[in-house]
């Protein structure tokens, strides 16, 4: 699956590109990341419109561990995800462009 954001007006093709929030402990930053996988007939193209954190991220950022998983280097936070279906491979059914 292809997740991206678009930076243009909606009528624009989104573009191969992820914001991210990526944490070490006690500090957030904002990166933009490019997307080089190629779309294959297996993949959806989502635009993503938002993102949400959860108590284990907020975990993360605060104390650096949970549990036995120690972050040791930056991580990107943030795994729900919302957003719009733009593109939808020919292998994949169940999907609808424009669907949320």
């Amino acid at each position: 699956m292809v997740l991206c954001m678009t930076t243009g007006p909606p009528a624009l093709k989104p573009l191969p590109l992820m914001r991210v929030a990526r944490c070490q402990v006690g500090k957030l930053s904002l990166r933009d990341i490019d997307v080089n996988e190629p779309f294959t007939s297996r993949d959806v193209r989502i635009d993503i419109k938002s993102v949400g954190i959860c108590g284990s991220d907020v975990h993360y950022y605060q104390h650096g561990v949970i549990g036995p998983f120690v972050v040791n280097q930056p991580m990107i936070l943030g795994h729900e995800a919302s957003g719009i279906v733009t593109e939808i491979g020919t292998m994949q059914g169940g999907h609808a462009v424009d669907q949320l």
